[in-house]
């Protein structure tokens, strides 16, 4: 059993993060709350590229999105 100074942390559930990053692939309607799991969702199922592609994907997103 875990003492009061070593509680684990609360994870945050899907409905409290904040889902800004939405995938850019064609009738992909997955979000994100950071573009770091968007580019991992893109490099698994959409077989996306190297990391270099990925994070010019993830600025030009966030760009678009401000």
């Amino acid at each position: 059993m875990l003492s009061e100074r070593h509680q684990k942390k609360k994870r945050r559930t899907s409905s409290e993060i904040n889902k800004a990053y939405k995938c850019p692939y064609h009738e992909c309607n997955k979000r994100y709350g950071c573009d770091v799991s968007m580019n991992l969702h893109i490099k698994l199922k959409h077989l996306g590229g190297n990391k270099t592609e990925r994070e010019q994907l993830a600025v030009e997103l966030r760009t678009n999105a401000a």
